[in-house]
């Protein structure tokens, strides 16, 4: 019983540690480098759906932020931008 206890303590510890970054912890570590966040919120701003919003997530990723996030971190940078944001 006690060595089985300590077994899932070990990886609950482990699953807490590496757990991945949010879409908040990524999009400020990247997408604040380049602009703030007045480009969310401008009455001209050019994002006009949730589509058209993780495809620019893609390609600031791509280009100006040069990192290569997996599909599931732009999904999290854009459900963060998207519920914080845009509410489409």
């Amino acid at each position: 019983m006690i060595k089985s206890t300590l077994i899932i303590f070990v990886l609950f510890l482990t699953t807490t540690v590496y757990a991945a970054p949010s879409g908040k912890d990524l999009h400020d570590s990247k997408c604040l480098s380049c602009h703030s966040t007045r480009v969310y919120t401008r009455s001209d701003r050019k994002t006009t759906s949730f589509a058209m919003l993780s495809q620019r997530v893609k390609m600031c990723a791509r280009g100006a932020a040069k990192v290569s996030w997996s599909d599931k971190q732009v999904n999290s940078v854009t459900d963060y931008l998207n519920s914080r944001f845009y509410k489409f």
